[in-house]
């Protein structure tokens, strides 16, 4: 057999042959060549035979492991003299800095750390109060050294520790399984594990490969969600009924079927005081049904808001007797800062009923507008607004339900406010059976004592009153370019004497909106004049003074030679 032939076999083959061959030279080897000779060839064989049964045994014991334990992230790869002496010094660095508790960020990612100096860290980090991360990643760290850091960790060791990073160690699920306890007994501790790889993104399957199922099924998700509904609508009803997923309530808008919701509306009403979270959540999901309804309404209005075809309109002109009894749903007092006392609440479920009225108004429209008039909430939202003066989401809302009433076609729903009672037989004050006065005497009444007044001294309802009067001056002023073009709500505001003087040009309205001009609640205190040292003497004797005063004092300083002390 040739030599080319013996290289071609395989290599038990060739390892048994060399077992012949040596067992017949030391038969030869006996009988012919000395001692030492055969000695030689006994020792050549035997380590020929452990070879073979060292090949063997890792065969056999890496196939087990394989089948006993899961996959762990690689360990590193192998470091060359120069890494390992950088490692070393890198490690040697680290140990001292958290001996000292001199460093808060200690990093030694892929420094040839094995679980002895692990352990070694995890013993100096017992008593370190210092470090708050830990970057031990890509290392030989096993179970023995996860053991050890978690054992110092769960022993309140390095209290600072906020980050350990332990991914890319041949950890087993038992490791990993401890130090994620540590973690979830140590809020503030995140511990990552893993690798550092970060997982490979999904492959997008074209479109074609599935005959478009998925960009069709993707475009049916796209297209039956009510925000999509809500910005590209077509007025195709067929639309609606393509087959396009289950519908999102009785409506297809996601919420309550309008019966139903008025139904919980009432009962949570005749519940009390302690429904009102739960009735205020409600009437905000009606508010976002009338908004989109409202914005489906054409111009110029048909009958379409009551006819049946806005369902959730129509449920609440029908149910404009329970906003009423919302709005006289009265809350607990609350207690509110800088004063003593329990204060009157205002409730946001009447704030949100006051949204809805002023929803109901904004469109314009005659039948929606002759039906809230009969219903009296107009006089009752804008009478809870001067009762409340602290209360601006109430305050803003009711301002745009004054101005629709202003310029709607409807004389019932503006008329009886300019009257006493407002209209609504509504009182003085609570247990006084004398009627309050019109609108506008009330707002003139309010807002004349505050004239002159500095901050802080005016009556807190003066804000809503002076824009309360904005928007009824604004019927009365032709000239002005705000001006609110409703010839009878002018004819009837000019009809009163006392607010004809109150929204002249010289008049109470005018000079305040001036002094608020720039600035709220009032006009500016004047600058105190400083003439001479006597009168800067006199200031500098005590009291509380404003820091354009501390600047003039500063400046009269100067000015007459004196320095300021150091305090030296």
């Amino acid at each position: 057999m040739t030599d080319k032939d013996a290289e071609k076999r395989p290599e038990d083959e060739a390892e048994d042959d060399d077992e012949d061959d040596s067992d017949e030279e030391r038969s030869d080897a006996a009988s012919v060549t000395s001692t030492s000779s055969v000695n030689s060839v006994d020792n050549g064989s035997k380590k020929k035979k452990k070879r073979k049964k060292k090949r063997k045994g890792k065969g056999s014991q890496g196939a087990s492991c394989d089948a006993v334990q899961a996959p762990q992230p690689a360990a590193p790869t192998g470091f060359t003299k120069a890494q390992k002496a950088e490692a070393e010094k890198r490690f040697t660095a680290a140990l001292d800095a958290c001996r000292n508790n001199s460093e808060m960020w200690v990093k030694l990612a892929q420094c040839n750390i094995f679980d002895s100096k692990a352990k070694k860290l995890a013993d100096l980090l017992k008593s370190n109060t210092c470090i708050t991360s830990l970057d031990l990643s890509g290392n030989s760290i096993s179970d023995e050294g996860a053991q050890a850091l978690a054992s110092m960790l769960g022993a309140s060791g390095a209290p600072e520790l906020i980050e350990l990073d332990l991914r890319d160690n041949p950890l087993s699920p038992a490791g990993t399984q401890a130090l994620e306890a540590v973690s979830k007994a140590r809020k503030q501790l995140v511990v990552k594990l893993g690798s550092l790889q970060p997982p490979e993104p999904e492959k997008a399957v074209p479109a074609a490969a599935n005959g478009g199922k998925d960009g069709a099924a993707g475009m049916k998700e796209l297209t039956k969600g009510p925000m999509f509904r809500k910005y590209f609508q077509t007025g195709d009803d067929d639309d609606a009924a393509g087959g396009q997923g289950e519908p999102e309530g009785p409506l297809g808008d996601g919420g309550l079927a309008p019966e139903d919701l008025w139904s919980e509306v009432k009962s949570l009403v005749a519940a009390g005081t302690d429904s009102i979270p739960k009735l205020s959540m409600l009437l905000q999901q009606l508010i976002a049904h009338l908004n989109r309804e409202l914005g489906t309404l054409q111009v110029p209005h048909t009958d379409a808001a009551v006819d049946g075809s806005r369902p959730h309109i129509k449920g609440c002109i029908m149910n404009l007797d329970t906003l009423g009894a919302i709005l006289d749903l009265v809350p607990r007092q609350v207690t509110m800062q800088y004063v003593t006392e329990p204060q009157p609440a205002v409730g946001s479920h009447r704030v949100w009923a006051t949204e809805i009225v002023s929803m109901l108004l904004a469109p314009n429209h005659t039948a929606v507008d002759n039906l809230v008039a009969g219903s009296k909430l107009v006089p009752r939202v804008l009478a809870l607004s001067l009762a409340h003066p602290m209360c601006s989401a109430l305050h803003t809302r009711a301002l745009r339900v004054l101005r629709s009433c202003c310029v709607s076609k409807v004389a019932a729903l503006y008329g009886p406010l300019f009257t006493a009672g407002m209209g609504a037989g509504l009182t003085a004050g609570e247990g006084s059976e004398e009627p309050c006065g019109s609108l506008q005497q009330q707002l003139a009444d309010r807002a004349s004592p505050s004239l002159g007044v500095p901050s802080g001294g005016r009556d807190p309802s003066v804000g809503f009153v002076l824009e309360a009067g904005k928007v009824l001056r604004a019927c009365c002023d032709e000239a002005n370019r705000d001006s609110i073009l409703n010839t009878n709500v002018r004819r009837l505001l000019l009809m009163d004497p006392k607010w004809s003087d109150f929204v002249s040009e010289s008049g109470v309205l005018a000079q305040l909106c001036k002094e608020q001009e720039g600035d709220l609640g009032g006009p500016r205190a004047a600058r105190v004049p400083m003439e001479d040292s006597n009168e800067l003497a006199e200031l500098a004797g005590g009291g509380l003074i404003s820091s354009h005063e501390i600047l003039a004092l500063l400046h009269g300083m100067t000015a007459l030679g004196m320095q300021p002390s150091t305090g030296q």
